[in-house]
């Protein structure tokens, strides 16, 4: 009977701690003890390091002896200079002699033939040398005509032919010295100057 009575108690506790007093139970229930920490590994044994082993030594180079120095050749005595000879003077230059002056040209006359080769001689600076060998041999056959008939007459008259070239050659010969013989003159006359001049100039050097 007691058994009974104290199960049906028991019930009705049970119930009624269900209905009430569920929530605050729970908030009054103590919480949960904390995890123990995990206990820290134990250090792992050091090993030991082995020792290096010591480097073996050097073995020592062989002794190799010093080779013994050659003997010294004697230097070879020099051959003594040669005495120093003055060159001798060179012999005078001989004294270049005057040129003999030339002969006077012949005097010329009045022939206009003559007259023609003076004109040639000084027309060659102005002219090709073709050119005043073909005047040349032109005056030359005109020089030989005139020689074969210079006592020919003209027709009815007295006149000669050479008389006749004298009068045709006259102005033309005029009219060429007027343009020509100033220019011919000077050259002539800067040439002898010049060629005096370095004559002097060769006579003073050589006194």
């Amino acid at each position: 009977m007691e058994e009974i009575l104290a199960s049906i108690r028991r019930i009705i506790s049970e119930d009624g701690a269900d209905q009430g007093g569920a929530a605050p139970a729970a908030e009054s229930a103590p919480p949960p003890p904390a995890p123990e920490p995990a206990p820290e590994p134990e250090p792992e044994p050091m090993m030991a390091m082995p020792e290096p082993e010591p480097e073996p030594e050097p073995e020592p180079e062989p002794f190799m002896p010093e080779p013994e120095p050659e003997p010294m050749m004697a230097e070879p005595e020099l051959d003594p200079e040669p005495e120093y000879e003055p060159a001798p003077p060179p012999p005078p230059s001989p004294r270049p002699r005057r040129a003999a002056a030339p002969p006077p040209p012949p005097r010329q006359s009045e022939d206009i033939l003559e007259l023609t080769d003076v004109v040639r001689d000084e027309v060659e600076g102005l002219v090709s040398p073709p050119t005043a060998a073909r005047a040349a041999a032109h005056l030359g056959q005109l020089s030989g005509a005139i020689a074969g008939s210079r006592a020919m007459g003209l027709g009815n008259s007295q006149r000669t032919l050479e008389e006749l070239v004298k009068e045709l050659l006259r102005p033309m010969l005029k009219e060429w010295l007027d343009a020509h013989l100033a220019t011919i003159v000077q050259r002539i006359v800067e040439r002898e100057v010049a060629r005096l001049t370095i004559q002097a100039e060769e006579e003073q050097d050589h006194l």
